[in-house]
């Protein structure tokens, strides 16, 4: 995907990464601080959905919709 530099310096970038993702998108959220992913959907993903949904983990559930990569210099980024 193509992304736009919002600051016009040539440092910063924002890039939609997915939008309208589907539950395998939410298994690799689910993962990111381990830095690991899933290219397919096993039995085992389908376990930690569940499990998240069980223990009401529902922060990989809002990655789905829509998904950026932004790159910012830190006194932009702190005031996210």
């Amino acid at each position: 995907m193509s992304y736009k530099d919002p600051l016009n310096d040539n440092k910063s970038r924002i890039e939609l990464i997915d939008s309208m993702g589907n539950d395998l998108s939410i298994v690799n959220d689910a993962r990111a601080s381990f830095e690991k992913t899933s290219d397919n959907l096993d039995e085992k993903d389908i376990k930690l959905i569940n499990y998240l949904i069980k223990h009401e983990h529902t922060s990989p559930f809002r990655g789905v919709t829509f998904k950026f990569k932004v790159k910012a210099p830190l006194y932009i980024c702190r005031q996210w």
